[in-house]
């Protein structure tokens, strides 16, 4: 069925078809650049305004309506970026540009709302006409923006009066990039709870897809780029991961620098069976994430012992003298530049650059198909740093080491 509608003072903003005269479809950009519709309590469009969630500056941050009793764009009372959240201004290109967030952009969709994406790569608007006006797309001038239909007039309330206080994880120590993608889920699990709870549903935190959901990320040390896939209770047949679905062109690439799957197991502390033989991974050779339904070679058991069922595979190339870098064990992400900050390929094998803390114990693999996982714990020096070296005998460490 469709979605619940918003919660007071988030309402979201959507493309819909254009209808003359729609006071959600009226819009006024004021020279300071604040966005306001005419839908709202008075209908002078002078206090609803199109806002970013929580001052976020992160990609996927909310964009909606929200009641701003002092006027758009001036600051109010706990505002933590002065409003600069309800500034707007129109590029070039005719997207929607944050001022208090450079470089994102509105990015609407006809059914899901709209967040801020990385500007070349959002909404683009034709320039409105004389205010009020409608906000048409350029690729489609039978599409507007719009206030979503389920406010049907209502007064819009003041969002920042919400009971829930968001967590500052800035002030936790986390970086201003990290900190700010944890408000963004923060934010999203909150609203998602607040609308089940409207709709009198109990609010269960499980995945949000009915076929289950897959996550992928990547990274990069170099030319070789490692990729991540995660599948979290998958119903129906699974499904089969392919290059195409990662944005790999892994058929661009020299036949004998191939990927391999490394299937990762909460059950084994996230460290491959040395006696295991890997994978290849290709568009022929996908990656299988199996349903959770006890079947298959699931890494955490049967599903009626588990709520989420999850799977984890690191996607690792193989190197022209057949070795391949699987990381670190013991790591949800066994491969990141925060360990290997650099890896060069040898004649025989390759040697990667390990930090950490002095004196930390590290305990890292590869892979030959000739000789399967192969792990080695290197001793981090007194400057916090070991080199991870692979040759045709195995891997070893440049330093202090205990092979495993």
């Amino acid at each position: 069925g469709p979605p619940p509608p918003p919660p007071p003072g988030r309402v979201d903003i959507v493309l819909a078809r254009c209808e003359a005269g729609s006071p959600g479809q009226q819009w006024v950009m004021t020279a300071t650049g604040a966005v306001s519709t005419l839908q709202g309590a008075d209908g002078t469009g002078l206090h609803t305004c199109v806002d970013v969630g929580s001052c976020s500056t992160a990609r996927g941050a909310s964009v909606h309506i929200h009641d701003n009793p002092d006027g758009c764009g001036n600051n109010t009372a706990g505002n933590t970026c002065r409003a600069k959240n309800e500034l707007w201004k129109m590029t070039a290109d005719g997207e929607l540009e944050s001022i208090n967030a450079p470089g994102l952009c509105i990015a609407a969709s006809t059914n899901n709302g709209a967040t801020l994406a990385t500007c070349g790569s959002a909404t683009k608007f034709a320039a409105p006409g004389n205010q009020p006006a409608p906000i048409v797309t350029a690729a489609n001038a039978s599409l507007c923006l719009a206030v979503q239909p389920s406010l049907d007039g209502a007064a819009v309330e003041e969002g920042d009066q919400e009971d829930w206080v968001p967590t500052d994880w800035e002030s936790l120590g986390l970086s201003h990039n990290y900190g700010g993608a944890l408000q963004v889920s923060e934010a999203l699990l909150h609203r998602i709870e607040q609308r089940q709870r409207e709709a009198g549903e109990v609010c269960m935190m499980g995945p949000q897809g009915p076929g289950g959901e897959v996550y992928s990320t990547h990274t990069a040390i170099g030319a070789a780029v490692w990729h991540l896939v995660v599948g979290v209770q998958l119903g129906g047949a699974g499904l089969n991961v392919t290059p195409s679905m990662l944005g790999m062109n892994v058929a661009a690439r020299p036949s004998n620098v191939p990927y391999i799957q490394v299937p990762w197991s909460d059950a084994t502390t996230f460290k491959a069976d040395s006696a295991a033989t890997a994978a290849a991974f290709s568009a022929e050779a996908p990656l299988q994430l199996h349903p959770s339904s006890g079947t298959g070679p699931l890494p955490r058991g049967p599903v009626d012992q588990y709520d989420a069922h999850i799977q984890y595979s690191l996607l690792a190339p193989v190197f022209p003298t057949g070795w391949a870098f699987v990381g670190e064990t013991h790591k949800l992400v066994p491969v990141s530049k925060q360990r290997a900050t650099s890896l060069t390929q040898t004649s025989d094998g390759f040697t990667a650059q390990i930090v950490g803390k002095p004196g930390e114990l590290v305990e890292l693999g590869a892979y030959h198909a000739d000789h399967g996982y192969a792990y080695v714990t290197c001793t981090l020096n007194t400057t916090g740093a070991a080199q991870f070296l692979v040759d045709g005998s195995g891997p070893r460490c440049g330093g202090t080491a205990s092979p495993k």
